[in-house]
């Protein structure tokens, strides 16, 4: 299988500089020795501002690009944490309806016991006619 590569070369002014931000603080520091070095408004002043201004615009886009990445970030982080609250709200939201509905069915299920037993009892009174309450002046 072929491997790509693929690499960018940043030249400023005609000169290569590494593409790396170590590399570009190397260069505005050498064109800043060049700049203390160069006779106030010469030709070569002029030029090595020019280069210092453009290395110093890569450098900001750099950060601006590094600052947008943190943002997104950040509001990935906000979205994932916001994300993590509506669960766990809807889990206590579920939790709390498992729970009153178990209660529910624990008291049907005392409900249908009990029911279970009147009948019980039921049963018993008419099946034994001496357990049958007797009513004053009633005649059964």
């Amino acid at each position: 299988m072929a491997q790509i590569s693929r690499k960018i070369t940043v030249y400023i002014d005609g000169t290569q500089v590494d593409n790396t931000l170590k590399g570009l603080q190397k260069e505005l520091a050498r064109l800043r020795n060049v700049q203390k070095n160069a006779t106030l408004g010469s030709e070569e002043y002029i030029e090595t501002t020019k280069r210092i201004a453009r290395i110093k615009e890569i450098i900001d886009e750099q950060n601006e690009s590094v600052k947008q990445l943190s943002k997104e970030w950040e509001r990935a982080k906000d979205s994932a944490a916001s994300s993590a609250t509506l669960f766990m709200g809807a889990k206590a939201g579920i939790d709390m309806a498992t729970g009153a509905y178990s209660r529910l069915k624990g008291a049907m299920q005392e409900y249908v016991e009990e029911a279970a037993h009147m009948d019980n009892a039921y049963s018993l009174v008419f099946q034994k006619p001496q357990l049958r309450l007797r009513l004053p002046g009633s005649m059964a």
